[in-house]
């Protein structure tokens, strides 16, 4: 097979279930699945044993049962071995990571990426820009705003005494903030916009705008916008929340 030679094609060994929508351009490779009720935007690639629209635990004990719909956006590569689960809706410009899994009513706003073998755990909302690296774990609930960074190894939990299911609430983080690897953020904590979450840092309380919080438990250190580049002289990595919004802005 010529390089290339294969986009906008559907593998014969393939399986789409009924309802499914393609848009234009859509490449579906071996052995992937699409399930009922799944709508897929131009341009995207569906790559090897990729599921969309698994159902949901209701479909295993209800005679009744119908696949909300799972809807992909245009211009997303979804990589192989990625479970979607239905109800899942993203944005256009999706990228995936192999063996992603993001459970059922997940929600990505525009020009997303979700790195291998990360898991959303259902209902979980990521803004635009959103770059969730390897391994990161998110419980239900977790509401990230726009251009977050997720580094690998990073857990989000919901709940404070597990396995406890009662009084469930999971973290909400700001936009812009960025959270280093193996980072725990703690339920029912709030970080703030433009923040900066130090590797190895457990967050057990809020976090104002524009702030850096290290440690175990993670304390308040400085603000971000004062972190220098050790590299380049005057140059500020974390700028604060308004010049990364018009940075943003302008790359688009």
């Amino acid at each position: 097979m010529k390089m290339r030679e294969h986009l906008g094609r559907i593998d014969p060994t393939a399986v789409l279930h009924d309802r499914v929508t393609l848009g234009k351009n859509v490449t579906v490779a071996a052995g992937a699945i699409l399930y009922d009720n799944v709508t897929v935007g131009d341009n995207t690639y569906i790559g090897p044993r990729v599921t969309l629209g698994e159902p949901l635990a209701a479909f295993y004990s209800d005679p009744a049962y119908e696949n909300p719909p799972t809807v992909i956006g245009p211009d997303s590569i979804i990589r192989s071995g990625t479970f979607i689960y239905a109800g899942t809706r993203t944005g256009a410009r999706l990228q995936t990571g192999h063996n992603a899994m993001i459970r059922e009513h997940t929600e990505f706003g525009e020009g997303c990426s979700f790195g291998s073998a990360a898991i959303s755990d259902g209902h979980v909302k990521f803004g635009d820009g959103c770059r969730i690296h390897y391994l990161a774990a998110f419980a239900q609930g977790t509401v990230l705003g726009d251009r977050v960074h997720v580094y690998p190894f990073s857990a989000f939990p919901d709940s404070l005494h597990p396995p406890c299911r009662r009084h469930l609430v999971a973290p909400t983080v700001g936009d812009d903030t960025v959270v280093l690897v193996h980072s725990l953020v703690l339920p029912r904590v709030k970080i703030g916009k433009g923040c900066l979450v130090a590797a190895y840092t457990i967050v057990t309380e809020d976090v104002p705008d524009g702030m850096v919080v290290m440690g175990s438990p993670g304390k308040i250190v400085k603000r971000a916008a004062d972190i220098p580049c050790k590299i380049t002289p005057g140059h500020r990595p974390y700028p604060g929340v308004e010049a990364q919004k018009k940075e943003a802005e302008a790359s688009k």
